[in-house]
């Protein structure tokens, strides 16, 4: 599992799809893993973005909560796609983790203008890394459930390779 997290399970790889849920409202979860925007493997611009701004910021290749509660960091990967099971407290200390991590990432563009200015392409558009990053500046429950659902069900599908029966059909609707 160490490989998967270090791909996706990272902060990088969450920002990308709060990034494209803020700048496509109507994303749909199984639609945006489809893309193929939920990868950190270095294959797109915006992943090998995200590799040099982690030179920058190296918490962006970490698991959410790593540092600050590293026993309950990844307890959300191993649960049904719902976000009403979250362990207690997870999703405010996962909203206050990323306010943080993104007032950082716009201190640190601010001092590396041409990494600021980067044009990315998320989703169906084009946008400059500092104003992607700026619309995470207060993160909604919405969005982050959002992209937990994209997590999890990333991590189903990926650990149900081998026995896809044990875990399928994943669920119908997702928001």
């Amino acid at each position: 599992t160490v490989n998967i997290e270090r791909q996706y399970y990272v902060w990088a790889t969450l920002i990308v799809a709060a990034v494209h849920k803020v700048l496509l409202p109507d994303s749909r979860v199984e639609e945006f893993m489809e893309s193929g925007a939920f990868s950190m493997e270095s294959e797109t611009d915006l992943e090998n973005y995200f590799h040099e701004l982690m030179h920058f910021k190296p918490q962006l290749a970490m698991l959410p909560l790593s540092q600050s509660d590293p026993l309950h960091a990844a307890q959300w990967l191993a649960r049904p796609l719902s976000g009403a099971d979250l362990p207690s407290g997870y999703l405010g200390s996962l909203l206050a983790e990323l306010t943080t991590l993104v007032s950082e990432v716009l201190s640190s563009l601010a001092g590396a203008p041409k990494l600021g200015s980067k044009k990315l392409n998320i989703g169906r558009r084009t946008i400059e890394a500092k104003e992607a990053f700026a619309m995470l500046v207060e993160p909604t429950e919405d969005v982050m459930h959002w992209v937990l659902e994209v997590a999890r069900l990333h991590s189903v599908k990926h650990f149900g390779r081998d026995n896809p029966q044990r875990l399928f059909p994943p669920a119908d609707v997702f928001s």
